[in-house]
């Protein structure tokens, strides 16, 4: 079990505490995508295998704030 030491460990903990499996917002290979890559663009979003305009205005920028603030925090 690797967590990537990344952002999408908060995202989830997120998910978890509003009782929304993650697997309703995102594949686990989207995650890791977004965990490894960390866009912090919607162009950049939108480069990773399965995230569309819909997905992105859905759910990007929750996605994008809690990459940002991995960022800010981590690097």
């Amino acid at each position: 079990d690797n967590d990537y030491g990344h952002p999408h460990k908060s995202m989830l903990t997120r998910l978890e505490e509003r009782n929304i499996p993650y697997y309703c917002i995102a594949s686990n290979n989207m995650l890791v995508d977004l965990a490894t890559q960390k866009p912090i663009t919607k162009e950049e979003f939108l480069l990773i295998k399965g995230i569309k305009e819909k997905w992105f205005d859905s759910n990007g920028k929750a996605f994008l704030q809690e990459i940002k603030s991995y960022l800010q925090n981590n690097c």
